[in-house]
């Protein structure tokens, strides 16, 4: 039985355009476009991070830091790989998808060798057609992993065969290898071929990186009227970094109707984003709803629609906005039963749902003093010293949570004792002894500080 891995490159076309995107991304709306078209406006160098990192070129067959930003990126499959495999390819579906699942030895950055045992389940799998398989052989032979020893022209016959599978990460390879000057291997002709084949199936991403590729000739010779073409193939997929650049471009053309048209774009790139299942993008769309603004006509259904399933993914803001709306009855009907999961959900990495939960059983319908207690410990054990300090003035002064000297006092002493001998340390224990005292609190947390 197969060892359950990660399949390096199974998914490297993502990865490729992760590594190549994440450079591109550094290019902005405002200095990505030369006037008179696309190119370098202010600087002919690349970004830091295609000068930094050599993607899938040289440094990458050696185990650099291109490999390892692809193996980072790549999608981990389930089962270790086990239904990119079976589909074939990249796991979109291929000729060598015959529905049994099949998991590979893990190849990851750091791997120098495998067994010679995993080595002949690899070339058996691979001389039989299966595309992710012969994606693994080339890998091996690219960067010499024992026991292959290091061959391009192995590596590139292993990849061909991948890529003809239909494997967009075996084509982004072999467009890197082909593309790198220093491997000896330089043929612009197929490195545009294969670029472009694993694009024009490809994500918006991947249609970014290409043609952030061809305007910072990275990898491939640089081309104005290419990357303006990948830019538009990028941006009418919903990327809004290739939009930016588009309004950009225009706008230094002069081009009103353009710059007209891809901002109505830009206005909707989000939604498309949403419908593909961003939670950040399901988020923004909400926003653009709820005020009627960026091109949306305003409703509340259709917001309300969209922060659901924002919420439903776990995106934080949307969670901490749909819980509100339930407890204050706005917007939606009032609902604190709803609200009480989507908080215990986040309370884990946001203290001030864990707040709120101790809020909603310390009064009310739901009142518990243990489950307050509780939530208000577990909000205080995720907080640094700065904001335990605002905490115990809230509880002191009652402002936003039931006032709980007892609880003021545990943390003031807490933080004397983390804090010894800082100003943090001074002000927790002037306002122990102001709350021992009998003392009222300051009207506002900054005059803490002041009258400390």
């Amino acid at each position: 039985m197969y060892i359950k891995i990660l399949i390096f490159f199974c998914c490297a076309s993502a990865a490729f355009a992760q590594t190549l995107g994440e450079l591109a991304g550094e290019n902005s709306a405002e200095n990505s476009a030369a006037k008179d078209g696309v190119g370098h406006p202010r600087t002919t160098a690349r970004p830091a991070d295609a000068r930094n990192d050599s993607a899938l070129g040289a440094d990458g067959l050696r185990g650099g830091t291109g490999v390892q930003g692809a193996v980072e990126a790549a999608a981990a499959v389930e089962s270790g790989g086990g239904k990119a495999a079976a589909k074939g390819g990249d796991g979109q579906g291929g000729p060598n998808g015959a529905g049994a699942r099949k998991t590979f030895p893990s190849i990851t950055a750091q791997t120098t060798q495998i067994s010679g045992e995993d080595f002949d389940k690899i070339f058996a799998e691979a001389s039989g057609g299966d595309a992710s398989a012969q994606l693994i052989m080339g890998v091996l032979y690219a960067r010499g992993i024992k026991p292959a020893v290091s061959d391009i022209k192995m590596a590139v016959e292993w990849l061909e065969k991948s890529a003809k599978g239909g494997n967009r990460g075996a084509m982004n390879f072999l467009g890197a290898i082909y593309g790198d000057k220093r491997l000896g291997m330089l043929d612009y002709k197929k490195a545009i071929y294969w670029r472009e084949l694993a694009a024009s199936g490809g994500s918006a991403a991947e249609k970014y990186a290409l043609a952030n590729s061809y305007i910072y000739a990275y990898m491939l010779p640089a081309d104005q009227n290419k990357a303006l073409y990948w830019l538009k193939q990028a941006a009418e997929a919903g990327h809004p970094d290739a939009i930016n650049q588009l309004i950009s471009i225009y706008t230094n053309r002069g081009d009103a109707q353009q710059v007209k048209y891809w901002k109505q774009e830009k206005n909707f790139a989000q939604l498309k984003l949403a419908q593909n299942g961003d939670p950040a993008a399901m988020y923004e769309v909400y926003r653009k709803y709820i005020g009627g603004k960026g091109g949306f006509y305003k409703s509340i259904p259709k917001a309300i629609y969209w922060l659901k399933k924002s919420s439903d993914a776990g995106y934080i803001p949307a969670c901490q906005t749909l819980s509100s709306m339930y407890i204050e009855g706005r917007y939606v009907s009032r609902n604190i039963d709803g609200a009480i999961p989507i908080l215990e959900r986040i309370a884990k990495v946001d203290p001030n749902s864990a707040l709120k939960l101790s809020e909603i059983y310390a009064q009310g319908e739901k009142a518990d003093m243990q489950k307050s207690r509780k939530w208000l410990d577990f909000a205080a054990s995720g907080m640094n010293s700065i904001n335990k300090i605002h905490l115990a003035w809230k509880l002191w002064a009652g402002a936003g949570l039931q006032k709980n000297l007892e609880k003021a006092r545990e943390l003031c002493a807490g933080i004397k004792e983390a804090e010894k001998g800082g100003q943090l340390a001074e002000v927790a224990a002037r306002m122990l002894e102001a709350i021992d005292a009998g003392k009222d609190a300051p009207s506002e947390f900054g005059s803490v500080y002041k009258q400390m």
